[in-house]
């Protein structure tokens, strides 16, 4: 029996692998993405590839919670569509296919191989990006880079590496589609790197994920780097050998993190950035007037008018108010109902259950990603499919490998 997820020769040569990662990459927020539309092709042929892979592996095998996960997600869509209309087909038939890719994915290749990825990746990302913001903003452009429009008029600088927005420069979007998008992916870097890396954290990558955040001008990468940051001082603490020592830290820790937290505001204005207009964004009374918190009141009023299968794809964005797709959690409650709850749920199941960290650890842990896939619309991006899939497969005991 091989130790490997699986051996098929297709799936782990190094052409597949390339061309797979640049097709995660495309439907995971890229910002050409939003110009040329064929991701859903892409979709296709992917989700037909890894079927393969999926039927081979868990054809015949006893259910599990991630088994189980993989159906109900596929079931919740298919439910939805057919009683609702059966309007939109292409919209849920992609749905599907990133359900299908994303589990594909996790049954073939190993989460600490999928880190070491999206690591480089980054890596990688953040080299370019930083090289093209400070060409950009400095004056000194060397090449003049050509300008396309997206499919709702935003205007982008082409480096394919790396993306600018003309109208607004100064905002490090990478190679996503905007800059928030991009402190996310870095957020998620910097947690994998410090938490679920099995090497020893880069302090170089760290910092050029931080510079990358800084760059950003992100208010919620801003906030969500105070999380971060509170997660290092937790698992520092929890990783201290004696009982009575660990425990007598970990109690002060975890109060003054949730000080800090909940304070956030206080501290901003002890380091005089209250008149910063990002750091402002996420201060006081304007955090309850962005569309982030307004989109949640507005999917839950949704979810009401038909709570056991949603509204569906085509009434909710006939609907939609404040983007309420941002808010992922509940924007997929109202459009698929009850059954939509199961995405938030497997990622808090997934990550406090994993036996790998502290509980207090995955309880932070679980609190950044749930602010994550409710400040950007998850639902369309690929990578977080994965790493919830990759979340749940850590709790479940059976080995995924199978015989040449």
């Amino acid at each position: 029996m091989n130790t490997r997820p699986l051996n098929i020769s297709l799936f782990h040569s190094k052409v597949f692998i390339i061309i797979c990662l640049l097709g995660v990459i495309y439907i995971s927020g890229y910002a050409l993405s939003t110009v040329y539309q064929f991701g859903f092709y892409i979709e296709a042929a992917f989700a037909y590839l890894f079927m393969f892979p999926i039927v081979k592996v868990h054809y015949k095998k006893r259910l599990n919670i991630l088994t189980s996960a993989f159906l109900l997600l596929i079931f919740m869509v298919v439910s939805t569509f057919i009683t609702t209309g059966m309007t939109a087909f292409i919209n849920y038939l992609s749905f599907i296919f990133k359900i299908i890719i994303a589990f594909g994915i996790v049954t073939v290749y190993k989460f600490e191989d999928f880190i070491k990825v999206y690591l480089k990746v980054m890596v990688l990302v953040s080299v370019f990006s930083l090289i093209g913001y400070f060409m950009i903003n400095s004056g000194n452009m060397l090449i003049d880079f050509p300008i396309v429009e997206n499919v709702n008029s935003v205007l982008y600088g082409v480096g394919y590496l790396f993306f600018y927005i003309p109208w607004t420069p100064e905002r490090n979007c990478g190679i996503f589609w905007e800059p928030g998008l991009f402190a996310t992916f870095l957020i998620v870097a910097m947690i994998f790197e410090l938490i679920y890396n099995k090497n020893k954290p880069s302090i170089l990558r760290l910092i050029l994920f931080i510079i990358c955040i800084a760059t950003t001008n992100s208010s919620a990468g801003y906030g969500l780097l105070l999380f971060v940051f509170c997660l290092i001082v937790i698992n520092k603490a929890s990783s201290i050998r004696n009982k009575y020592l660990r425990t007598a830290l970990l109690l002060p820790t975890l109060f003054l993190s949730i000080i800090a937290i909940t304070n956030y505001s206080i501290i901003f204005e002890i380091l005089g950035l209250t008149d910063n207009p990002i750091v402002a964004k996420i201060i006081g009374e304007q955090l309850k007037e962005q569309s982030r918190v307004l989109a949640i009141n507005h999917n839950f009023s949704m979810f009401l008018t038909n709570p056991i299968f949603g509204v569906g794809i085509t009434e909710a964005f006939r609907n939609v108010k404040y983007v309420a797709d941002t808010s992922t959690s509940t924007f997929l409650l109202s459009v698929f109902g009850i059954f939509g709850i199961q995405y938030t749920f497997y990622w808090i199941v997934g990550i406090i259950k994993s036996k790998n960290n502290n509980w207090l650890v995955n309880t932070m842990v679980v609190i950044v990603f749930l602010l994550i896939i409710n400040k950007e619309p998850h639902s369309n991006i690929l990578t977080s499919w994965c790493i919830m899939f990759y979340f749940v497969k850590s709790i479940v005991k059976t080995k995924f490998s199978t015989s040449n």
